[in-house]
């Protein structure tokens, strides 16, 4: 891109991505700064353009803002960055939680979103550190089965102490249900699926879009394995055609559209329970398309 000052023509790359975060002196607020230099423009077409470490221009804006600025000024299907540096969007996160749903109290997971675990626990034995359960029949659904103390998106509560914390609580805010599911994220998927492609592909690069709809569905159907008894066929991502005959050998895209037609629909049809299902038609559309349920 040229830019033209006064007689002067100078040149920045508009795909460069330099940002600094700051916070503002008088309103404490934390703001990104993305930084344009000016690049030295080769005598000949064999050599490539250098950045310099001359800033011609730069932009501010909040940091609660920053994604929606980088999707706007980068274009998310273009910007493809090494897996090592990615995590799940805001906007993956949103899709995440309307894919999952939501419960701001202690529910038994066992029961559903309209059970109360603090109300069936009362009088019970404390659950020891480390622990999920408690064995008492109060927890116990219709079939018999033992239920979890659960809260937010499905995080788990583990031991007494954490669970009398939001019982005291009662109501926690969606604020902090996005910050569990964060946690949650980073051990349940995005760190599984990252070992899993590093363990096959070297270097490999996806877009910010393509990441957040394998992180939701890593986080739905767990990493798997693909040879151990305890992930049947259909449970766990590696058991998915879509990992063993495209992800794990490096094929995230296709010049090819038969092939992406291909793979788009070894997202959809999964092999899982949800497979075919408006869930996975979603992942599919985010994963081409960068399409967010959520933004609609």
């Amino acid at each position: 891109m040229v830019l033209i000052l006064g007689s002067t023509s100078l040149y920045i790359d508009p795909s460069e991505i330099s940002k600094v975060s700051t916070i503002g002196t008088k309103d404490n607020k934390r703001y990104v700064r993305y930084q344009f230099h000016e690049l030295n423009m080769p005598a000949n077409a064999i050599e490539l353009p250098t950045l310099t470490d001359n800033v011609l221009l730069h932009f501010v804006v909040l940091e609660e803002e920053a994604d929606k600025f980088e999707n706007y000024l980068f274009g998310l299907k273009n910007k493809l960055i090494s897996v090592n540096l990615l995590s799940i969007s805001d906007d993956g996160i949103k899709d995440l939680i309307l894919h999952e749903g939501k419960v701001n109290h202690v529910y038994n997971d066992a029961k559903g979103a309209n059970s109360y675990y603090c109300e069936e626990h009362k009088g019970h034995a404390k659950i020891p550190e480390g622990m999920y359960q408690c064995k008492e029949k109060e927890h116990e659904n219709s079939n018999g089965t033992i239920g979890n103390p659960t809260i937010g998106v499905g995080h788990l509560i583990v031991g007494e102490n954490e669970l009398q914390k939001y019982c005291e609580k009662g109501i926690i805010s969606s604020e902090e249900v996005e910050e569990l599911l964060k946690e949650d994220i980073i051990y349940k998927a995005e760190k599984p699926l990252i070992n899993a492609i590093n363990e096959y592909v070297k270097d490999a690069k996806l877009n910010q879009c393509q990441f957040d709809a394998l992180v939701s569905i890593v986080f739905n159907r767990g990493i798997g394995c693909e040879t151990c008894k305890n992930y049947p066929n259909g449970i766990g991502f590696k058991k998915s055609d879509l990992w063993n005959n495209y992800i794990k050998k490096g094929v995230f895209y296709s010049n090819d559209p038969d092939e992406n037609i291909e793979i788009k629909n070894k997202i959809i049809n999964d092999g899982s329970i949800l497979a075919g299902s408006n869930r996975r038609k979603d992942e599919a559309e985010m994963y081409f398309n960068c399409d967010y349920k959520s933004k609609k």
